[in-house]
């Protein structure tokens, strides 16, 4: 790795544990950290956020998997993403004729499993539809769900 590279990590990596430590979880008075590929589904854009604690960065041992479930004859992209718990994401679209897709709603499910050294770690999953115009319209409804690392956490739209 070129060391432009290991130093733009390094920054990211830096920015995040930063960032992250300054917005406590209430709750649990521990950090918290939120990560978001965004997808674009049926033509609106999404974010896909997987939250976990600082803890995580430090226990992830491999890539985020997400699997985003659509409707037959829908169309799902990956359009950006950021670096995960530090190891990425592998993520796939998958068609599945059980969902609903009408001219106003498309219907999806969203799987993530977040790898990590202890099970007992939190990861939490919110499904959060940009709106692409000043209008209320929208395609996709948003939702959440919330599991541990190394099990599947699913969430579906209705």
């Amino acid at each position: 790795m070129n060391r432009i590279a290991r130093l733009l990590i390094a920054t990211v990596a830096s920015f995040i544990l930063i960032s992250a430590t300054g917005a406590p979880e209430a709750s649990a008075a521990r950090g918290w950290c939120r990560f978001d590929p965004v997808i674009m589904v049926d033509g609106q854009l999404a974010d896909v956020f997987v939250g976990s604690t600082l803890e995580m960065l430090l226990s992830a041992t491999g890539p985020v998997k997400i699997e985003v479930i659509i409707p037959t004859g829908s169309n799902g992209y990956v359009i950006l993403t950021d670096l995960g718990f530090l190891k990425g994401y592998s993520i796939v679209f998958k068609q599945s004729s059980s969902l609903v897709r009408t001219a106003t709603h498309t219907q999806i499910q969203v799987r993530v499993y977040a790898p990590a050294k202890s099970s007992t770690l939190p990861v939490t999953v919110t499904f959060a539809p940009r709106s692409l115009s000043s209008s209320l319209w929208q395609i996709l409804i948003g939702t959440s769900a919330s599991g541990y690392a190394n099990q599947w956490v699913s969430l579906t739209t209705k």
